[in-house]
């Protein structure tokens, strides 16, 4: 997936009136440590931003990225770690890579793939000609529609034709419900994720700009908050108030807007008792089934710290679309 950092950072490069090319991953075999959709801009004078993967491999990727920006052709490279290779490249156990090079000289398109909310850019690997869709697009059939509904960029192969879908979607946002300890311990990480973070806590003393100070603070009820932000599919709710007058609105708000990841602290008795709360509100259990009670993965974990890490994990790979 394309990441706004390395797209905001190739628009004020466009606007300074350089060239960039954008390198974006879109296949591997055998150890990668970056993932298919991982993003690279590199400038005219060779400066770069993002990677794609590290060490003398990268090294490799700026270099066919600044003949593709002399030319104003695209490209794809294809860049092989052999075992002789490992201990200097950035593929720890050998592997190839293969990159779609592209090059810029006009702002615009980048200001399209950084507005949208959620779309995709879709590039033909063998004409190199490249088109915005949002949501799904059915004249590419099946397989492109399932990566845009699924949020994972993906190479895909069309009427005779390689096609790369890269998803560009705005960061993905986590509310937490309950400004209490563990989510300060939650912030720090899910922030270097990717995530935005927003805490929803009713009580003056406790969403506090001192006890948060780089959050987007909400102190409302759940239910007026979260009507206010628009709840949707790719978003996710944690509930960690411990107290059914502030989560049980936001669990509900969350099950009506199908959140990705919905979870609330407590034990599995508290569980079940907030289920049974829920249940006379009208939810069946399938819905409820949605909740992860208590929040995050069993990893023994002990303390405000060691809970957030079981919390942090299971939102990932709930992300992910990783059973659990």
């Amino acid at each position: 997936m394309m990441t706004s950092a390395v797209l905001k950072k190739s628009l004020s490069w466009l606007k300074q009136g350089r060239k960039i090319a954008l390198i974006s991953v879109v296949e591997t075999w055998g150890s990668s440590p970056n993932p298919v959709g991982s993003l690279m801009c590199v400038r005219d004078d060779g400066e770069f931003s993002g990677s794609v993967s590290a060490g003398c491999v990268e090294g490799e990727a700026v270099i066919g990225a600044l003949k593709c920006i002399q030319s104003m052709e695209f490209s794809c490279l294809e860049l092989t770690v052999t075992k002789d290779m490992v201990e200097h490249a950035g593929l720890s156990c050998g592997g190839k890579l293969r990159l779609l090079i592209q090059p810029f000289n006009d702002a615009a398109p980048m200001r399209d793939y950084l507005h949208k909310k959620t779309h995709a850019v879709v590039t033909n690997i063998t004409t190199g000609v490249r088109q915005v869709v949002d949501g799904a697009t059915e004249n590419l059939g099946p397989d492109a529609i399932a990566a845009i509904k699924c949020r994972h960029s993906r190479l895909i192969t069309y009427q005779g034709d390689e096609y790369f879908i890269n998803l560009c979607a705005q960061p993905l946002k986590l509310i937490i419900i309950g400004a209490v300890h563990i989510a300060q311990s939650i912030l720090p990480i899910v922030g270097q994720l990717g995530f935005d973070a927003i805490i929803i806590d009713p009580r003056q003393s406790f969403a506090t700009i001192e006890r948060f100070p780089k959050a987007l603070r909400i102190n409302e009820w759940p239910d007026r908050a979260l009507s206010n932000l628009g709840l949707d599919a790719s978003m996710a709710v944690v509930a960690l108030a411990h107290d059914p007058r502030l989560d049980d609105p936001a669990l509900m708000a969350a099950m009506d807007a199908n959140c990705f990841y919905i979870a609330a602290l407590g034990s599995r008795k508290n569980h079940e008792r907030r289920r049974a709360r829920l249940q006379t509100q009208g939810y069946t259990d399938q819905q409820l089934d949605h909740i992860y009670g208590p929040a995050g993965l069993d990893i023994g974990a002990v303390g405000p710290d060691e809970i957030a890490l079981s919390i942090i994990a299971q939102l990932v790979a709930r992300k992910n679309q990783k059973e659990l």
